[in-house]
């Protein structure tokens, strides 16, 4: 993944896929398991109820990409306001000494 800076300040769609991707990820290590294990509950109790919670695994991916859409641009959609009252500079940390 690529950061695009143009005079010195992040361009907001580079901003979105990072912190898109990184709700993904991060929402899909927490919730995938704790989906599996709800599934694995309701088909011990209820085998009937097995559909509904192989449902939920499929719609696992989807859910999460709505979610980090919709998270990921209020995030930068804040950023982005933000920035016009004050600029968020990026500076390289290497040469700072």
């Amino acid at each position: 993944m690529e950061l695009q800076i143009i005079g010195g300040q992040l361009k907001a769609g580079a901003t979105f896929r990072l912190i898109a991707t990184g709700y993904f990820i991060g929402a899909g290590v927490i919730f995938g398991p704790l989906f599996l294990l709800a599934t694995l509950a309701i088909s011990f109790q209820r085998p009937v109820m097995l559909l509904g919670g192989l449902l939920q695994l499929l719609l696992l991916p989807i859910i999460l990409g709505i979610q980090s859409v919709l998270f990921g641009g209020v995030i930068v959609l804040g950023l982005w306001l933000y920035q016009k009252r004050r600029p968020i500079l990026v500076v390289d940390g290497d040469g700072a000494l």
